[in-house]
């Protein structure tokens, strides 16, 4: 899906306009990998954010902070979901792994 959405981009059309429904179903999977991994990550951000309040860092230091967390997060989403085989069925087993695992916390 993700190949099929580069396409659209490489002629300059609109994923969006041209195939509504399977951006959708994008927009899930994209959503769920970006969950798994803050969930993964999570220590790292409410450490920057007791630093801050401990007072261990100034403003900018934890703007910094965050956002280069942040950075961090979307390349690992990016490079998460351009490893991925891209089979429909790999995706739709992630996605169930995914749900059950939020169904069970």
């Amino acid at each position: 899906m993700l190949k099929y959405k580069e396409n659209f981009r490489s002629q300059n059309k609109s994923f969006f306009k041209e195939a509504p429904q399977e951006c959708l179903e994008l927009a899930k999977y994209n959503i769920a990998v970006e969950q798994h991994i803050f969930w993964d990550e999570r220590f790292e951000v409410a450490s920057v954010i007791q630093a801050f309040l401990n007072k261990e860092m100034d403003g900018e230091e934890f703007h910094d902070g965050i956002f280069g967390l942040r950075r961090k997060h979307l390349a690992k989403c990016d490079k998460f979901l351009s490893e991925l085989v891209l089979e429909k069925e790999e995706l739709k087993n992630f996605f169930f792994f995914i749900q059950t695992k939020n169904q069970i916390n």
